[in-house]
């Protein structure tokens, strides 16, 4: 009888243990894919990615903008520039361009293109860090934003990626002694 009930609490403390391994886990990013908004390739300008789509805290994680005038357009964009605002929960580290030149203050990053003929293009990067205070599943939306003479903002599908819980097992359960 009392080997029975020892058999009976260890299947029980098993049982609670896996459940609360999986309802901790519920939060991790293993069980959902992010929403996938970043536009990827398509017509979009400009056309924004990101080598990552889950990050943790303290990842960095790098930006790419690519701005291209089409073949199909006439005209030579002129005063070609890209603004972004870096969502609060990123840390800028760096950024840099194929032609014109970048800066940052801050959170806004602006790229000074200038001429862009047609069936040209410009590669923008910024470098980011996740903050330690991003919350879990959190996501970070970003957005560039274009302007050149003549012409307003125009605004794509924002880029996305998601920061992820940081999963926990349950410690302070060195041994289990059976009542």
């Amino acid at each position: 009888m009392n080997r029975q009930k020892k058999k009976l609490g260890l299947l029980t403390f098993v049982g609670a243990t896996l459940l609360v391994v999986a309802l901790l886990s519920f939060g991790s990013a293993t069980w959902a894919t992010p929403p996938q908004l970043n536009s990827s390739g398509d017509d979009t300008i400009p056309d924004k990615s990101s080598d990552k789509t889950l990050v943790r805290r303290g990842e960095s994680a790098e930006f790419t903008i690519l701005v291209t005038n089409p073949d199909d357009e006439p005209d030579t964009w002129k005063n070609t520039v890209v603004t972004d605002t870096i969502d609060s929960y990123l840390n800028v580290t760096g950024i840099g361009t194929t032609q014109g030149s970048a800066t940052w203050a801050g959170q806004n990053v602006t790229f000074t293109i200038g001429t862009l003929p047609p069936g040209s293009s410009v590669t923008l990067k910024i470098y980011v860090k996740v903050k330690g205070t991003a919350p879990g599943g959190y996501d970070v939306e970003n957005t560039a934003y274009l302007t050149r003479a003549g012409q307003e903002d125009e605004s794509p599908v924002p880029h996305m990626f998601r920061v992820l819980y940081d999963s926990y097992l349950p410690v302070g359960m060195k041994r289990y002694v059976a009542p």
